[in-house]
């Protein structure tokens, strides 16, 4: 797009995207050769990556990596399951939560419609003070993936296609 288009610094490219989108608004401005001309990410939700991809682009980059990182912004839902996935890149001081109303199916907390509220024509949404973080659900999920990315490749590949059988079981299908 910025060849297809002649973007340059002037134009304010920003980034953003929801859950895999989320994490893919991450992988180019870590990933592209004109991560210079991205002013913003936000990543809605969206996952961390292996422990692998963050030193190979630690080791990579250098000075960059630390770069990119700082145009990176994360907005998550309180109990949102997907985000607390892999090896966090965006700092927490660059991350806020929005607290989410308890629902009946723990998957709903993912849908980026949970992520706002309509009211009269309007969606807002509720960011919480930083104290409050995240909620048990994705606190859980956290601890889990964090020892999971502890494990070698094989290993974390295997637990991972067991887990999302048993979720695929549960969800019925």
């Amino acid at each position: 797009l910025v060849k297809k288009y002649g973007w340059a610094q002037q134009d304010n490219i920003i980034l953003a995207g929801h859950s895999k989108g989320g994490n893919k608004a991450q992988f180019v401005t870590l990933d592209s050769k004109f991560r210079d001309l991205i002013d913003e990410v936000y990543s809605l939700d969206g996952q961390g990556f292996s422990p692998e991809a963050v030193a190979f682009y630690r080791e990579s980059l250098g000075e960059e990596y630390d770069c990119a990182i700082e145009k990176m912004r994360a907005v998550n839902g309180e109990n949102d399951y997907v985000h607390p996935l892999g090896v966090t890149i965006i700092p927490e001081e660059q991350t806020r939560y929005v607290r989410q109303e308890p629902k009946g199916n723990p998957m709903d907390y993912h849908f980026a419609c949970n992520l706002f509220e309509e009211k009269d024509g309007t969606y807002t949404s509720e960011v919480m003070e930083e104290a409050d973080g995240e909620g048990t659900l994705a606190k859980t999920i956290r601890r889990t993936s964090g020892y999971l990315m502890t494990l070698d490749r094989e290993d974390r590949e295997d637990a991972a296609k067991t887990i999302m059988q048993v979720i695929e079981l549960i969800n019925g299908g």
